[in-house]
């Protein structure tokens, strides 16, 4: 299955517009529709009253689509994600050994977050997408740095308190478009992202591509 060419790829140009055997102008395009897809609108949530919980599901859903073509991942992948953001936002190591009570039980067991970039991925990502709410331990606020823990700033069962994870939506933000873009220009100057080397993320954006849009580039 794709998309008939006069169906629009991005804003400005439809499927029939792109070159797809030409390699520059097939990553333009590519970047040019996620940009509009995230990073625009998360530029624009950042002047935006209240909208710092919007800004931060973006860019964790920006974060998992880059995850998705790094790796390769037929879909999400909790794994991947974490990995991304303890690879490319060093700060989130500073409050990785932490010991966050969800207050959320599965299979039995407490839900005990015990990273910083397990927060962002269970608390934010998955609270977001599939409960309609990030984890009542996950917080949005300004003021640096990017991640910080508050403490006692949520009650659980019986009037004891737990430790809430910060994220500052606008700091958050420039932090996964920087990774965006590194992503990009690395694919684009054929170099190595990060522990990834040149030739694995080109493959891997290729594969993901095709089963994404139903067919090959040929470039």
């Amino acid at each position: 299955m794709f998309a008939v060419p006069t169906r629009h790829f991005s804003h400005s140009k439809t499927y029939g517009d792109i070159d797809w055997g030409d390699r520059n102008l097939v990553l333009d395009a590519i970047r040019t529709r996620f940009n509009e897809w995230y990073v625009l609108p998360m530029n624009a949530l950042d002047s935006v009253a209240g909208g710092g919980f919007s800004e931060v599901a973006l860019g964790c859903i920006l974060i998992d689509m880059i995850s998705q073509y790094v790796y390769n991942l037929k879909e999400s992948k909790g794994e991947r994600f974490r990995e991304l953001l303890d690879d490319f936002i060093p700060e989130i190591k500073i409050v990785s050994k932490v010991s966050i009570d969800t207050g959320k039980i599965r299979n039995k067991k407490k839900i005990i977050l015990k990273s910083g970039a397990d927060v962002v991925w269970q608390g934010f990502r998955c609270g977001i997408l599939h409960e309609a709410n990030a984890y009542m331990c996950c917080k949005v606020s300004g003021g640096p740095p990017v991640f910080r823990i508050e403490t006692d700033q949520t009650f659980g069962e019986g009037g004891a308190t737990f430790d809430t994870f910060v994220i500052n939506p606008g700091l958050f933000r420039d932090k996964v478009t920087e990774i965006f873009d590194g992503y990009f220009e690395a694919l684009i100057q054929r170099k190595n992202f990060g522990i990834h080397t040149a030739a694995t993320i080109e493959n891997n954006f290729k594969e993901k591509f095709s089963r994404a849009f139903g067919f090959k580039l040929t470039y």
